[in-house]
Order: C-alpha cells, then structure tokens, then sequence
C-alpha cells in the first residue's frame, strides 16, 4: 500500500526546497514505510484498547472498575475520550502525512508513464525490460507494417507507430489507468481520515434528549451536559410501546414532528429501533423510554369515596386530606415473590403531614397486594398515563466525505487486484525482429502471455519471409 523508490525520487520531490540534510532527512522520515506500519499497528493497538476501555463513562465507573489511581491515570492521558484526544489526531495527521508523501514520491513517474510513454524502443530501453526477445528477420514495408499492427490489435491492442531511419517502432499497451490504483488507494484512506476528523470537530455523536408526549424540544444534551441548539423544533405526537407475553417489550415506537420556523416540515414520522429520521444531517435513534406520568386511584377507606389522582415522575402529588405521595421507581414486568404476582408496579412513599414516611410496592394487575397500607386512603396503580421517550441525536457531517473515500477505496482495489498495466514494444529493421514488455504486476502470467505473442509474432515474420523469396 506504500510503495517505496529509490533515495533518487525523494531527492525530486523536494527538490524546490533545496537538497539541505534537514529536508531530506524529514523527506525519508515521512515517506518511509517503517512509519506507516508504525502508526498502522499504533492505531490498531489503540482501537483494541478504546474497545476494552469504556468511553466517555463517568468518574464513578472508572474509579469503581479500576481504582482511583488508575482512573486518574486514564483522565490525565485522556483515555476516557481517546478518539477526542490530542495524540490521537496527532497519529491520524502523521498517517495522512506519511500516505501523503509515499504517493508524492511515485506519482509523477506514474503520471509521465501514462501521459508522455516511450514509444520508440531503443537499446537503453530495451536493457531495462523484463521480457525481451529478439531474431533475424530480413523484414520491413508496408507488408510488415500491416501483419505487426493486425497480430497486436488481434492479440494485445492497437499500436502506436513510429518510423526512426530505416527502423520502424511498435507500441502498444492495455488498461494504463492500472498505475493509478495505489494513489486511488491512498486517497481512499486520507479522504476517509479528513471525514472522520471533519464529523469529530463539528458534530456530535451521543447527544441524548427526553420528550414527553405531546412536548416539544429545541435543544439536545451534549455528552458532557451541554446544551446544543437544534436550530428547528422537535415534537412528540406520540409514544406506543407493545409487549410479549413475558412482559418484556417488543417494539416502542415514537410519532415525531419536525417544526422549521414555524412549518410544519416533516410530520408524524414513525421512530423506532433501527428506524431513525434524518433532518439538516441530524438523525434522531429510538433509544429508550421512560413513564413521564402515573395514575392513581385513590379510595377512602371510612366513606369509599374513590378519586383519580396523577403523580408525575420525579414530583409529588396531594392526596385529599393533604398527605403526600411520590413515586419511587417503577417497571413494565414484575415478578414478585410467587410467578401469579407479575405485571407492571411501582414503588411509591406517602409522606403524612403528621407520621413517619410509608413506602410499598403497588402492581397494577395485582390489586390486592400492599392494599392495607398508606394510611386513610387505599392506593390502586392504574398504569401509565403519559410517556416519555428517549432518544440518541447525532450529527456526524463527516459522512458523506467518509462514503466517498470509502468508493474511492474501493475503486483503488480494484484497480490494484483486477487490473495491471502491460507494454508492448516491438522494433523492425536492420534484419533484425526485436520485441520487448513489461507488467506492473502478476510478471509470471505476463511472460507465458508474451511468449505466446512472441511465438506468433516469429511465425508471422516467417511466413512473410517465406512468401518473399524466389
């Protein structure tokens, strides 16, 4: 992936900058391919690490899992957050860098192979070619003018000619854009490091936001707490959630409504897992969902008077004769102490204005259970009466850039497994038949190919000298 020349090649890419021992030192140290594998095999190390490590976790978690010495240790080198971290772009721009300055370093010879190629195989040439033959032919003219071009674009593809004194010279060549695979490669994986740098910076990946039915947002909670304006509105028409026989959930699902300055501009859009809604490059992920209000009915134990009374989650709610209650915790599915008692509870605390606090578990299907407690009154837990529903924001404009390095990867691959880069020349004068080639890659085949064309050649060469004589 990072091809490397001779110490000739690096001396010319920089040779604008003068040949002082500082740039040609800095010139082999980023084009070296010790440095790639280096950062390659870092990068790859800390991916593994960031995947044992928890990631933006809190203070506690660290400290519980590893002790403070070693949560502290975590924080100072930012471990915490490493893909957020400075030494970690740091080894994303010397990778770029270094790819950088490996495509730098071949890409002009490449270039001038494909745009300015030597057509006209001359003695020089001819020594640097790994595939070379040669045999006496007295043979020229128009007649072998034609047979040559005829076998190569039967056999290979359409030459280019080129007459020189009494000689005349062949050239053909196949699928020349083959030399562009590394760079296509290299690019691939710079355009892929600039998306997730661009989507790190300027985006957010784990924003969290809470929307109770029928409430609308404008604002999501960054993962450090901070508040990050939407620039549109956000707003919950509704929340439904199913069950399967166990009681576990099976699908929850949200109705969300976009509001862009004061139109409605997507509406009633189902969310679900796995089902997200995009808006201006911000997606909204189904995450979770939480009770937002619970019901009650409340019954007088002396005259059996019964009211409904609402406790909305994390508030207190009266009671008629001025008592409290609050809700505690609660759960979709229960099973409590026997398999009969299972179904949604919660567990609540009546504050008397006057005694000791009371707290107990209430289950909806299960009205009978704690009926005897919370003093006058005798609570029944009717279930939910609103929902709230949590969802993951992110905003990541690093992804379209990181799709098209991604293609461009791609395109690079096959370009380097699928194709190579073949010459052909072939020069006619002077009694003699001189035909020479080379291949970027897969030489082996490349030289069973040209015996092959070489044979037919000799042949061709054959008959006509035949055909010439008295």
């Amino acid at each position: 992936m990072f091809p490397v020349t001779g110490g000739a090649a690096t001396g010319s890419l920089f040779v604008g900058y003068g040949t002082s021992s500082i740039v040609m030192t800095l010139a082999k140290f980023f084009c070296s391919l010790r440095l790639a594998i280096f950062l390659l095999m870092g990068l790859a190390a800390l991916s593994i690490v960031g995947t044992l490590i928890p990631q933006n976790a809190s203070p506690e978690v660290y400290g519980e899992r590893y002790g403070e010495t070693a949560a502290r240790f975590l924080r100072f080198l930012s471990i915490d957050d490493m893909y957020h971290a400075w030494w970690f772009y740091l080894l994303l721009a010397l990778l770029t860098v270094n790819i950088i300055a490996c495509s730098l370093r071949r890409f002009s010879r490449d270039w001038r192979t494909l745009v300015a190629p030597r057509i006209v195989l001359d003695e020089d040439l001819e020594k640097t070619l790994p595939c070379s033959r040669s045999w006496a032919a007295p043979w020229g003219g128009r007649d072998a003018e034609e047979a040559v071009s005829h076998l190569l674009r039967k056999k290979f593809s359409a030459p280019r000619i080129t007459r020189s004194g009494e000689e005349i010279h062949f050239f053909a060549r196949k699928q020349p854009f083959a030399r562009l695979g590394v760079h296509a490669l290299h690019g691939g994986i710079v355009v892929i490091v600039a998306g997730v740098v661009i989507g790190s910076l300027s985006g957010f990946t784990k924003a969290y936001v809470e929307i109770e039915e029928k409430g609308a947002i404008t604002t999501v909670l960054s993962r450090s707490g901070q508040p990050i304006d939407l620039g549109f509105t956000v707003r919950c028409d509704g929340f439904s959630v199913s069950y399967y026989d166990t009681g576990a959930p099976k699908e929850y699902r949200s109705i969300l409504s976009i509001v862009d300055k004061g139109k409605t501009v997507i509406e009633r859009k189902p969310v679900l897992v796995n089902h997200p809604l995009t808006f201006r490059g911000i997606t909204f992920y189904q995450s979770g969902y939480s009770a937002a209000a619970f019901l009650f009915s409340v019954r007088d134990r002396k005259s059996g008077e019964s009211r409904l009374v609402t406790v909305r989650d994390g508030e207190t709610a009266s009671l008629p004769n001025g008592d409290q209650v609050v809700v505690m915790d609660s759960v979709d599915e229960i099973r409590w102490h026997s398999p009969r008692y299972s179904g949604p509870a919660v567990h609540v605390a009546v504050l008397p204005a006057n005694g000791s606090p009371e707290s107990f578990v209430l289950m909806k299907n299960h009205p009978d259970v704690n009926a005897g407690k919370g003093g006058v009154y005798q609570l029944s837990y009717g279930g939910v009466s609103a929902w709230k529903t949590v969802l993951q924001v992110a905003k990541d404009p690093g992804v379209p850039v990181v799709w098209g390095g991604c293609i461009l990867l791609m395109v690079g691959f096959g370009m380097v497994f699928f194709a190579s880069h073949r010459e052909i020349w072939i020069r006619l004068g002077k009694g003699r038949v001189v035909m020479a080639g080379c291949s970027d890659k897969n030489l082996p085949a490349f030289r069973i190919f040209f015996d092959e064309l070489a044979e037919a050649l000799g042949n061709v060469s054959s008959r006509v000298d035949t055909a010439r004589k008295p």
